[in-house]
């Protein structure tokens, strides 16, 4: 009776057969796909860390933001140059109270709650609804204050935004009811992450398919999280910011069948709006 692992030892192919040498013939990259197939966990290790030290590379070494846009709007202009204290943004903090808002007491909580707002960094201004006209309701139970700052909402820090937020809540109680609302309050409340989370959460449902076993699922589960893990950072945040530095106005570009086609609409006060197209007739 024949040794069947006798025939499988005939069929292995010798040290010195024309594909392997062909093989060594190629470098690096030959016998580097047998190594990374042996070892598959040690090869995905190595690709994480190399990309969180990427990361790490260049939140500390990175160049900052280059925030050098600047608008057309002539009224912005002349605020920035002769009111540079009104040339920030604005908060507008709500007062609904069940009381009358004009008692005595009543006043008296709004006045000691516009304290801290007066206090804080960049705010250059605090309008108090007792001194200005047309900021209490006509029922007498709703007002409001707006907070003025000498800075835009995103030059200012989040935590600045978040004490504004909390100093609010805490005047709030007993029938005085304070809101806050702005844009510096919606970059504040808006938890960060955006595509990035939806990145790491369909990293992490792929990698999930890895754990099953099926060989050809598992190959498709590690390729889509390796996939989305690249383009989440290095696509993101080293490919497309370099490639738009360098295409620079180009990044704006329109076809002139495009640019006919598409609604214009004024980007300044003093740009005319453009010319509604009249409705063609249907039959």
């Amino acid at each position: 009776m024949n040794d069947p692992n006798q025939a499988v030892r005939r069929l292995k192919m010798p040290r010195s057969s024309p594909a392997l040498k062909a093989g060594r013939r190629h470098g690096l990259p030959g016998p580097g796909g047998p190594f990374c197939y042996r070892h598959r966990w040690l090869t995905l290790l190595t690709w994480i860390a190399g990309v969180a030290c990427l990361i790490t590379l260049w939140m500390q070494f990175g160049a900052s933001a280059d925030n050098t846009f600047t608008g057309s709007d002539p009224g912005q202009v002349l605020l920035n140059q002769h009111f540079p204290r009104a040339s920030g943004d604005t908060l507008t903090l709500a007062i609904r109270s069940s009381a009358s808002i004009t008692s005595t007491a009543v006043r008296d909580r709004v006045t000691g709650a516009l304290v801290p707002f007066e206090r804080a960094a960049h705010v250059t201004s605090v309008s108090n609804p007792y001194r200005r006209a047309g900021q209490i309701s006509r029922d007498g139970h709703i007002a409001f204050a707006t907070v003025q700052f000498d800075q835009p909402s995103a030059s200012i820090a989040t935590s600045e935004a978040s004490a504004l937020i909390s100093d609010a809540r805490a005047a709030s109680g007993q029938g005085i009811t304070f809101s806050l609302g702005g844009d510096l309050v919606d970059l504040a409340e808006t938890p960060y992450g955006g595509p990035t989370a939806a990145a790491a959460i369909m990293v992490v449902v792929f990698l999930t398919v890895v754990l099953g076993a099926n060989v050809s699922v598992k190959q498709i589960g590690l390729g889509l999280a390796v996939a989305v893990l690249i383009d989440a950072t290095l696509v993101r945040m080293v490919l497309v910011p370099a490639v738009m530095e360098l295409l620079g106005k180009a990044n704006w570009w329109l076809p002139g069948p495009l640019d006919r086609i598409l609604p214009k609409a004024p980007l300044s006060q003093d740009e005319p709006p453009a010319i509604a197209r009249k409705p063609v007739p249907t039959t």
